[in-house]
């Protein structure tokens, strides 16, 4: 790669990715009911720093998602699958 330190700062996006398109829907509706259960004017979603955050939170959650759920559960599936194989 002629930038490998762009590329691989792209490449932990791409593993990411996968966990951040499934808690963002479960995301936007939890936030949605802490906004209206705080009583919060929903102005708030207009703002840029609320998108930002909101952004923020998920690659957070999507990075957790992914090296404590995905990655440990691929490598069972994997050691499992390949013992039955033997």
């Amino acid at each position: 790669a002629i930038f490998p330190h762009f590329m691989k700062k792209l490449k932990f996006f791409g593993d990411i990715s996968f966990s951040i398109y499934l808690i963002h829907f479960p995301l936007m509706i939890m936030t949605s009911i802490a906004v209206n259960f705080m009583g919060i004017d929903k102005s708030l979603y207009l703002h840029d720093y609320f998108f930002i955050g909101f952004v923020m939170v998920l690659t957070l959650l999507g990075a957790i998602s992914h090296y404590h759920f995905e990655i440990p559960l691929m490598k069972l599936i994997r050691n499992k699958h390949s013992k039955a194989d033997r």
